[in-house]
């Protein structure tokens, strides 16, 4: 919702700046740009959650993951925005964990179809480049660029409960 104007029936500016990003043909000045507009954004978001230290609160670890994404696809401008996440929370290091099998296409499936395999997906550790103890007893926030039926979230982060992550 935050990258499409439905009254103006056009991208926001932070929509044109994704799009841009990711698929198009940018100097590296304009893309220096656009990931600015960008890193300026998903930091606001980040924000908004509870997860900075307070005088009564001391969170747990915190680490930030992008959603596992194919080896075959690149996802480097989602990469840089985690890592610059990490740099600003003042957080270890960003995790970039990769699928080691090809997920089948999911446009078609059902929602509950789309939850199943993903959950099947998830069920196998080998099946994601990720070392486990790294995340044991931390708070992971996860990043992804686009949020349609919360289906990959929600599996990727029940196999991150499932191996320690905290919340």
């Amino acid at each position: 919702d935050f990258n499409f104007d439905k009254d103006e029936d056009s991208r926001t500016p932070l929509g044109e700046a994704e799009n841009l990003v990711k698929y198009g043909h940018l100097t590296i000045e304009n893309k220096k740009n656009y990931m600015e507009i960008l890193s300026n954004s998903i930091v606001n978001i980040a924000g908004l959650l509870p997860i900075r230290p307070t005088v009564f609160f001391r969170p747990r670890p915190l680490i930030f993951s992008t959603i596992p994404a194919e080896a075959n696809k690149s996802n480097n401008f989602l990469a840089e925005l985690t890592q610059n996440l990490c740099c600003v929370f003042n957080c270890a290091d960003a995790i970039i964990p990769t699928l080691k099998i090809l997920k089948p296409q999911m446009k078609s499936l059902s929602l509950a179809e789309k939850i199943n395999t993903w959950k099947k997906i998830y069920s196998t550790p080998d099946n994601i480049d990720l070392n486990l103890s790294s995340i044991e007893g931390a708070t992971v926030v996860i990043v992804d660029d686009l949020y349609q039926s919360g289906t990959t979230m929600l599996a990727y982060s029940e196999f991150l409960e499932r191996h320690g992550a905290n919340e």
